[in-house]
């Protein structure tokens, strides 16, 4: 993860991955 990264591009990264892993869990099943 880049260091130069806005606060604000941090925060959607970070819930982009939370998402990404709901996903995931649904789909394991």
């Amino acid at each position: 993860m880049p260091a130069d990264m806005s606060e604000s591009e941090l925060e959607t990264y970070y819930t982009f991955s939370q998402y990404d892993l709901e996903i995931i869990k649904r789909h394991r099943r």
